[in-house]
């Protein structure tokens, strides 16, 4: 699986201790589609920047050690705005990749 590395500014404090280093995956079809059929569903329909975050928490894979299921959308709005950036820039620099991965394997 691809994915990209990054680190948050100001991290998650989590059990007492600040949580930087972060992995993130492509969004599948399927993370659109458990965000729409999930438990935040209600949410994700009527907000389209909640149907954003709750997405890019599925994309986590990792931060620090903090166990995967307490990632969440809830998780993700309590970052800090500049943290948040961190992980959108994350998100490009993977679409950038992908695509790059698409130009390479093209044939004439």
């Amino acid at each position: 699986m691809i994915t990209e590395k990054g680190e948050l500014v100001a991290g998650i404090e989590h059990e007492g201790k600040v949580h930087r280093a972060f992995t993130i995956r492509p969004q599948t079809v399927g993370d659109s589609v458990e965000v729409m059929e999930g438990p935040h569903a209600d949410r994700a329909k009527k907000n389209d920047s909640f149907f954003g975050v709750a997405l890019l928490a599925r994309q986590i894979v990792s931060i620090g050690d903090i166990p995967r299921e307490l990632i969440t959308p809830d998780l993700v709005m309590d970052l800090t705005e500049i943290d948040y950036r961190e992980l959108e820039k994350a998100r490009e620099a993977l679409a950038r990749r992908l695509m790059s991965f698409r130009d390479e394997t093209e044939t004439p």
